[in-house]
């Protein structure tokens, strides 16, 4: 909301969607790697890993930076219309 008010929407429809995505693939994966290992411990390791991974991505988040237009239409890259090549 900070990053680009503009979108907010959009923002919040794609966090709700990875989150969806992740919830069902995670069960998918927790299984796979308790039958082939046999250890119930080390999917839970996995998961800690990613969210050490992503405290450390949120101190790169800069809610004091706009998003950048692109030169060529003065558009900004989540603009509905918006053609990056």
């Amino acid at each position: 909301m900070d990053i680009a008010p503009r979108y907010v929407g959009v923002g919040s429809g794609l966090i709700n969607a990875a989150s969806a995505v992740a919830a069902s693939i995670s069960r998918i994966i927790f299984g796979c790697v308790i039958d082939r290992t046999g250890n119930w411990i080390l999917p839970f390791y996995g998961a800690i890993g990613i969210l050490l991974l992503s405290i450390i991505a949120s101190f790169y988040i800069r809610p004091d930076k706009a998003l950048p237009e692109n030169p060529a239409t003065g558009r900004h890259p989540l603009e509905p219309g918006h053609v990056s090549l």
